[in-house]
């Protein structure tokens, strides 16, 4: 039933906003782009908070009137910054910070915007990054770690050049162009040319940038810092292909292929992985 029900809501979609471009391209797409960058899950749910209550400190930054919410896991040694992906939250680093605590990092973790408890009720890659300007400021971390569209905020992020502390990044699952990202999007609804066009117009209006111009090879080739790509080769959600891609355009970093994790990468081995990285200590295909 619910999948009937999702089905009848994309077709409604579709004929809406086709039928809204031929008159309105821009209304079109910015009646696309909202729909896009507002995700349906990632608010903490009982067994997160859980766990994120261990954090020695919960705090709020604020961007313009978002606040961030960071969980600070307080230890002597190099500060790490966790970034999640879509539909997620802090606590998707479970595994990880438990590994991290044991070696005394110091944590800090964050909701994205529209997830978790942090403010605004969308959520893009672009305003991620602008977010996570003002954590690196607040906390100086050596380390970035970015699941999914997370790493994709971390290389833009690095990009800008507003995180002159990081000297380390591991990406995991990580989208490679953004004009893949939106292409899947539009095969998922079934938008005409004439919407996408006003959905570009819209993001190049707020962020001024082309979607072409958002391509994380080109922003990891600029990159001078020791770096890790983790990917499942089975990851149905951001093809292998993309790995590929960041591993040829990055000489510093590794590539560490996994076979049975999927997309999450939040299996056994990986946090293992990541963690090594972190320490220097080489990493394990």
């Amino acid at each position: 039933m619910q999948n009937i029900k999702r089905q009848l809501t994309i077709q409604g979609l579709r004929l809406y906003l086709n039928t809204l471009a031929v008159f309105s391209p821009v209304k079109a797409g910015e009646i696309a782009f909202q729909i896009f960058c507002t995700p349906r899950q990632g608010r903490i749910r009982e067994k997160d908070q859980v766990f994120l209550n261990t954090a020695d400190e919960q705090k709020d930054l604020f961007v313009n009137d978002l606040n961030v919410r960071c969980y600070h896991w307080r230890g002597a040694g190099p500060t790490v910054l966790l970034v999640h992906g879509w539909e997620s939250n802090a606590a998707r680093w479970q595994r990880v910070i438990r590994q991290l605590r044991a070696k005394d990092f110091n944590i800090v973790a964050v909701d994205a915007p529209a997830h978790g408890k942090s403010g605004s009720r969308q959520f893009n890659a672009v305003l991620y990054a602008h977010m996570l300007e003002v954590v690196v400021a607040q906390y100086q971390p050596q380390s970035l770690v970015g699941h999914s569209i997370g790493g994709f905020a971390c290389l833009f992020l690095l990009h800008t050049g507003e995180a002159p502390s990081v000297q380390q990044l591991a990406i995991l699952g990580t989208p490679a162009e953004m004009t893949n990202i939106v292409a899947g999007y539009q095969r998922l609804l079934g938008l005409s040319q004439r919407v996408m066009q006003g959905m570009e117009q819209v993001f190049r209006r707020r962020f001024g940038r082309a979607f072409h111009e958002l391509s994380g090879p080109v922003m990891a080739s600029a990159l001078h810092i020791d770096g890790l790509i983790v990917h499942d080769l089975n990851d149905a959600t951001v093809p292998y292909a993309d790995a590929m891609l960041y591993a040829e355009h990055w000489p510093q970093a590794r590539l560490v292929t996994t076979r049975s994790q999927g997309h999450r990468l939040n299996g056994d081995g990986v946090p293992e992985t990541v963690v090594g990285f972190l320490l220097g200590a080489g990493v394990a295909a």
